[in-house]
């Protein structure tokens, strides 16, 4: 019997595939174009699978713009890093739309000499 865990690498794998990457961006552009026979009521493998080709077509877009070193799919490790990464910038955005803006002279004004490790990831191209 395959282990669970073999088969969320498998689906990992062909999510990441040139193929299925066609056919995921196809099914989103043409609508009527199906992934799997069912239309509704998927299992975890098929939401697994369809979170992991969305995952990869962001990632395979911030490569072609830039946003990150193609090296990064060399190993699951950064991809996963990568992702954090995205994920904590979303969040991190998000919470400064909700804020209202801060008087600068109350907080000793800008302080635009100084970078944090968030500015920039890691990987990025230079």
């Amino acid at each position: 019997m395959i282990g669970q865990d073999k088969i969320l690498s498998v689906l990992r794998g062909m999510a990441k595939e040139n193929y299925w990457q066609t056919v995921y961006v196809q099914a989103k552009e043409i609508g009527g174009m199906q992934i799997f026979e069912n239309i509704r009521e998927f299992t975890f493998l098929q939401i697994y699978f369809l979170n992991q080709l969305s995952f990869y077509n962001s990632l395979y877009l911030d490569i072609a713009m830039g946003d990150v070193a193609e090296f990064v799919l060399e190993d699951e490790i950064y991809e996963d890093a990568y992702s954090y990464y995205k994920s904590t910038e979303r969040k991190k955005k998000a919470r400064e739309r909700k804020q209202p803006p801060q008087d600068k002279q109350k907080h000793g004004g800008d302080n635009k000499d100084t970078l944090s490790t968030t500015d920039t990831w890691l990987l990025k191209k230079k």
